[in-house]
């Protein structure tokens, strides 16, 4: 576990493009407990580099927010990190109009996370946080009086109360990464990647209905063009919700990218030719959704029929990128 159950400021690193709020805060712990691993090599553990979800009823923005944690376990293991959920991932879908989840919540997981605290044990905590990151991911560390407080994205030196009800939690019960030193090997990496890459775009392990993943995904964001303005979930314009999206999913391609060209000498020539076809998708998705990311084009796009086509035709066109490279994942 920790060392001390706690992860401050100096644990928490957050540079400008990392978005994945899951990612910061597995190396916040692993920072905390003296194994400390790059960002890039989180994202892919994680499946992040390539992950794509749709979301029903919920901001386009947001929907880069959700299904982070689909290989949270394998990655975990791969760290040396024992992990307890506090419910499985499936019961956290759908908990925006479950009203009775908040006290179920404090009632039941809130003195759960309290006993694991008293032991040194943080949780990775998702959804809670204050606004404007009420759907990130964070580490709740200490409790205080009634409060359970925590870092979280966008304020890293300031503890964070966690004042909602978090849809999902794991408790970090131990982390024993001196003995996992195989599984930290160039070759070992690379496999875990690809088996997390696999799952955000295997069909047949779509969620529900309202959660798509991979290549539906991709065709649910495009159709989302259409949709009123301004947005009808968060009542922003809906060129800002694109942009949101857009600067995530370019992020996660570029992050995964440097970390596969990193590593890709360590590779034998089978796993090195995959790794070549791979940078070179996540580096052509992001090339073709470049010019889409800033809010002030994306605003004279969106003011016509014909600007938004063009938007569309990127989304599809990344979409066929990375639903051609999917097959390599097998």
């Amino acid at each position: 576990m920790p060392k001390d159950g706690q992860v401050n400021a100096s644990d928490w690193i957050e540079e400008p493009g990392e978005y994945e709020s899951l990612a910061l805060s597995l190396r916040a712990v692993l920072n905390e407990a003296g194994a400390p691993r790059e960002y890039d090599e989180i994202v892919a553990a994680l499946g992040l580099g390539v992950a794509v979800v749709s979301v029903a009823d919920e901001c386009i923005g947001w929907w880069a927010a959700y299904e982070r944690d689909v290989s949270l376990a394998a990655a975990a293991e791969t760290y040396g990190i024992l992990l307890r959920e506090l419910h499985p991932p499936a019961a956290a879908i759908g908990l925006a109009d479950a009203r009775e989840f908040e006290q179920h919540y404090r009632d039941s997981y809130v003195p759960l996370i309290r006993r694991a605290l008293e032991v040194g044990q943080v949780c990775l905590a998702w959804r809670g946080w204050p606004q404007p990151m009420d759907r990130a991911w964070g580490v709740i560390t200490e409790a205080r009086a009634a409060a359970l407080w925590g870092v979280a994205p966008g304020r890293s030196s300031t503890l964070r109360q966690i004042g909602g009800a978090a849809w999902q939690v794991y408790i970090v019960e131990k982390i024993t990464p001196q003995q996992r030193d195989d599984r930290l090997q160039a070759s070992a990496l690379f496999d875990q990647a690809c088996d997390a890459a696999r799952r955000f775009w295997k069909p047949t392990e779509q969620k529900t209905r309202a959660i798509l993943t991979g290549a539906a995904a991709f065709d649910a964001w495009a159709d989302a063009l259409d949709r009123d303005n301004p947005c009808p979930r968060c009542a922003e314009q809906s060129y800002r919700c694109q942009g949101q999206l857009t600067r995530v999913l370019i992020s996660s391609r570029e992050h995964l990218s440097r970390w596969l060209r990193r590593v890709m000498p360590e590779l034998d020539s089978r796993r090195q030719k995959l790794a070549e076809r791979w940078v070179a998708a996540s580096e052509q998705s992001a090339d073709a959704m470049s010019a889409y990311q800033e809010d002030a084009r994306l605003q004279r796009l969106f003011a016509t029929t014909d600007g938004r086509a063009v938007v569309r035709q990127a989304i599809e066109r990344v979409r066929d990128i990375e639903a051609a490279l999917a097959v390599d994942w097998e």
